[in-house]
């Protein structure tokens, strides 16, 4: 259950994937307990994550040099756990791409 305020592009993808009659995904999903990493969305059956990359144009945490590292050994510790993972900026939220990771995920 989320603990804050959806982002924006949160909030977008939640819609498209609605309208893609996506399965049910947990949001703020905690997927490594030993260091409280969350994901943005995860399919609980497949073991997918999903990490929507918001700030990219404007020089935010998911591009600087230090940030950008911590989320790589996010990911990187996420797929050693047995997640599948899928990372999405903001263009690339679409009904086609989305139908395509709907449809992975069956």
């Amino acid at each position: 259950m989320p603990t804050r305020k959806p982002s924006t592009l949160e909030h977008k993808f939640s819609l498209y994937w609605l309208a893609v009659k996506g399965p049910k995904l947990e949001s703020e999903f905690k997927f490594c307990e030993s260091r409280r990493w969350k994901a943005d969305f995860c399919h609980l059956a497949s073991k997918t994550l999903i990490e929507l990359e918001g700030g990219l144009y404007i020089n935010g945490g998911h591009s600087r040099g230090a940030a950008y590292e911590k989320n790589l050994e996010k990911y990187n510790e996420a797929q050693f756990l047995g997640y599948h993972l899928f990372r999405l900026g903001p263009n690339m939220i679409t009904v086609p791409n989305l139908e395509r990771i709907r449809d992975f995920l069956k």
